[in-house]
């Protein structure tokens, strides 16, 4: 006579619900990596348009320090996925922070020209006229996004729509020459008439 065996299996209801907790973990952990993904190619495109803005800030601060007269512009980074971007140079002026509005180091319209101040690399005895200038690098996803921008010195007015985000922003402060008029005199740039 056979005996019965003490052994039992799973019964079908346990193998059930065990399939039903390693479906749910799965899809927990492919919406994770789905996401992890999404995440490290937002960082990459990030990175990239990082370094290119990088690349345009240093070329302006060049341009700059080479003695041209550059003021804000836009242009098209060539690719794969094309970018735009946008660099805007404004006259920037330090003011005290003990003002009643409060601001410090804002643009301004009317920034001074800085002559008595000394250049940050002549250490002779006769000041180099400079003035300080904010130069500002945008770069946005598609190549369209700079030219839809309204400039920054009207980005800040009441009632201007705001368009597209850049997806980097870099902005640095450089001295340079002051521009002068036809008289000698220094004057401010108009900020939003491309010269390349």
């Amino acid at each position: 006579m056979i005996c019965p065996s003490s052994r039992r299996g799973f019964s079908l209801l346990e193998v059930m619900i065990a399939t039903a907790v390693l479906a749910a973990s799965a899809m927990v952990l492919l919406s994770l990596i789905s996401l992890g993904t999404r995440f490290g190619s937002k960082a990459e495109t990030r990175i990239g348009a990082l370094v290119q803005a990088q690349s345009i800030l240093d070329e302006s601060i060049l341009r700059i320090h080479s003695g041209e007269s550059i003021e804000s512009y836009t242009g098209v980074l060539a690719g794969s996925q094309p970018r735009g971007y946008r660099v805007t140079v404004e006259p920037f002026e330090l003011q005290d922070p003990t003002a009643s509005n409060g601001s410090f180091g804002q643009p301004s319209e009317s920034a001074s020209s800085g002559f008595g101040e000394s250049d940050a690399g002549s250490f002779g005895s006769n000041p180099q006229p400079s003035e300080l200038v904010s130069v500002q690098v945008e770069v946005y996803e598609s190549e369209g996004g700079a030219a839809n921008m309204p400039s920054a010195s009207m980005a800040g007015g009441v009632g201007v729509k705001a368009g597209p985000k850049p997806l980097i922003q870099l902005t640095r402060l450089v001295r340079r020459a002051p521009v002068t008029n036809d008289q000698g005199m220094p004057s401010l740039p108009s900020v939003g008439n491309p010269r390349r």
